[in-house]
């Protein structure tokens, strides 16, 4: 199930993972579910929403070529 929630935050994978059980036990007991389907929708996309806006946040690391260090940088990767 983890790669499900490739796109959300780390943090809820366990709160995502934990519903989705739910909701699959509920599922082979034929019990009513759709509360729960509804809760792991709304953490799924507010989880995305959060991931995708610190994603585009992340700025490239550039490295000048005046430091000494750029001229070596493949080596030391």
């Amino acid at each position: 199930m983890s790669s499900a929630f490739s796109n959300c935050m780390v943090k809820d994978h366990a709160q995502l993972n934990r519903l989705s059980f739910q909701i699959a036990q509920r599922q082979k007991r034929e019990q009513a579910c759709e509360k729960l389907m509804q809760q792991l929708e709304s953490k799924t996309k507010t989880s995305q929403a959060l991931y995708q806006k610190r994603k585009q946040a992340l700025t490239a690391i550039e490295y000048p070529p005046q430091l000494p260090v750029s001229g070596q940088r493949d080596k030391l990767v």
